[in-house]
């Protein structure tokens, strides 16, 4: 039987063979991964930035700001006593940057004191950033919160 001889030559085969084994894999993990984007139409939403800049502007100008509490197992939005609550319409999105597919949006439906309270009981564990946009008086605000819900919050 005769014996294999490692040379120079069999060494440099076997290190590309192992390096195009690993970038295959690399390149097979990257296309497995999914992305979450936070928004699919990016270019139309960078056109109308200074739209959502006024809104922020708009809402900071308020005498009393839109307060976004957490407890009780709710998440508890608080408007300003100025807006005639019939009046009011816009939505409030729950973002969650770690999974797009675990967002909520719902319209802005207060009650007699302002107050619209969400529950956290069916929201997974971590952060969400609360985003309103609302429109009063042909007026539009926007502002934004970030929240975090944990097991707490789920059993008060």
């Amino acid at each position: 039987m005769k014996r294999l001889r490692f040379t120079w030559g069999t060494a440099i085969a076997l290190v590309l063979i192992a390096f195009v084994g690993a970038m295959a894999l690399l390149v097979t993990i990257a296309f497995r991964q999914s992305i979450n984007l936070e928004y699919d139409d990016y270019y139309p939403r960078e056109i109308a930035h200074q739209t959502l800049i006024d809104k922020r502007n708009n809402a900071s100008a308020l005498p009393q700001a839109v307060t976004i509490l957490k407890g009780d197992g709710v998440i508890d939005i608080s408007f300003p006593l100025i807006f005639d609550r019939d009046s009011l319409e816009g939505t409030i999105h729950l973002f969650r940057p770690a999974d797009n597919t675990r967002d909520v949006t719902m319209l802005i439906k207060t009650d007699t004191a302002g107050r619209q309270k969400i529950p956290t009981a069916n929201l997974d564990l971590g952060v969400y950033i609360v985003k309103i946009d609302w429109k009063y008086d042909d007026e539009y605000y926007f502002t934004e919160q970030e929240v975090y819900v944990s097991e707490f919050d789920r059993n008060p």
